[in-house]
């Protein structure tokens, strides 16, 4: 056991010397070696057999350490036929320093080929969010000074970075709010930063202000509805909210200044919630037609009807509920009425009394559309 002992050991500081010598010379050649050999090392130290006697060949690099002398140490390591788990990077680093890396994804394959293990193969959308994750700044400093320039320089690493950023600023979307919150989305990944006293951010985090953009974790998000601190946003798998709700505007109970972490919009009526279980879990966003927003109140239009939720004086959402809030999405009233809601305070329209609120909606509208 000793002498298996001695030669593990043997082993292990053999690599940490490729390793030394990896970090000098192949700091320009694209693959991450020194990664590879500190994968096998730890693959060594994982696996207790010992897969073959010790031999007597040594290996002593001298400076100044060079691409040449690294290849002999890989060949020689390679040589004491190690397991599998310390062959699969070495044979790996021996490979990218003979052959060079694949650099490139524009390669057919052949028939049950799978694309190999590279950032470049995976979708747009994905290495987006794992940049944005990293802490790339989409603004390229034109937004928070909370970035340094090194977070700029990820989108320039590589062809594919700089690529997935230019289809970013194209397609994807970058929304900035009168209340200091900033939303950054592409391909359904929402991202944000910000003032987050009201949690408007929708980032997990009980900081008043998010200096530098955070996951929002809720599904792929093709809508967001923004007023204020208030949130809704229209995702894959239905409506989801966060934010103030003081007025219980956002559906979701109880009513209170606040609502984090993100959470799901549930319509309580029955019809509406038969009409979701028929529609696949990935779809129930599609459900929800359009969402009218005033600072107090909330109308979803689907083809169920409309809901409404929040301030209910005098009867405002036109609900048959009476309460003065409405926190969770109800029906409104199916008539023949016209409701308005907000300001007539110069009397233009024939009211018992004037109000002084947002400028109202005209719900007749969405009634004719439902017919």
């Amino acid at each position: 056991m000793a002498e298996g002992h001695s030669i593990q050991q043997i082993r292990h500081e053999f690599l940490a010397v490729l390793r030394e010598i990896a970090l000098v010379c192949t700091s320009e050649t694209p693959g991450d070696i020194p990664s590879l050999i500190s994968r096998a090392i730890s693959a060594l130290d994982e696996t207790n057999s010992q897969t073959s006697p010790a031999t007597t060949n040594t290996f002593t690099p001298k400076p100044p350490f060079t691409i040449e002398s690294l290849l002999s140490g890989l060949r020689l390591a390679l040589s004491y036929t190690p397991p599998p788990p310390v062959q699969r990077p070495l044979s790996k680093a021996r490979s990218i320093l003979t052959d060079g890396p694949k650099l490139s994804m524009n390669s057919s394959l052949a028939e049950h080929e799978d694309l190999p293990e590279r950032c470049y193969t995976l979708v747009q959308g994905t290495l987006w969010a794992l940049l944005m994750d990293a802490g790339a700044d989409p603004e390229l400093g034109e937004g928070s000074d909370a970035y340094s320039n090194d977070s700029r320089l990820l989108w320039f690493i590589c062809k594919k970075f700089f690529y997935v950023l230019c289809v970013s600023r194209r397609n994807g979307h970058l929304l900035h709010t009168p209340d200091d919150v900033h939303f950054a989305s592409f391909c359904g990944h929402l991202y944000s930063r910000g003032r987050n006293a009201e949690y408007g951010t929708g980032v997990i985090s009980s900081s008043l202000y998010v200096p530098t953009y955070q996951r929002v974790r809720v599904p792929r998000v093709f809508e967001l509805n923004i007023e204020g601190e208030s949130v809704l946003a229209i995702t894959t798998r239905g409506m989801w909210a966060w934010g103030f709700s003081g007025e219980g505007q956002l559906g979701i109970e109880p009513r209170m200044d606040g609502i984090s972490p993100p959470a799901r919009v549930v319509f309580p009526d029955k019809g509406v919630q038969e009409y979701m279980d028929e529609i696949s879990p990935w779809h129930r966003g599609e459900m929800i037609q359009k969402v009218y927003r005033t600072m107090r109140q909330t109308y979803v239009q689907t083809p169920c009807g409309i809901l409404a939720a929040g301030y209910n004086k005098d009867n405002l959402l036109g609900v048959e509920a009476n309460a003065l809030h409405v926190v969770r999405f109800s029906l409104v009233r199916d008539s023949n009425e016209c409701y308005i809601e907000g300001t007539d305070a110069e009397g233009r329209v024939v009211l018992r009394r004037r109000r002084l609120a947002d400028y109202g909606r005209l719900l007749a509208e969405l009634r004719e559309r439902r017919g």
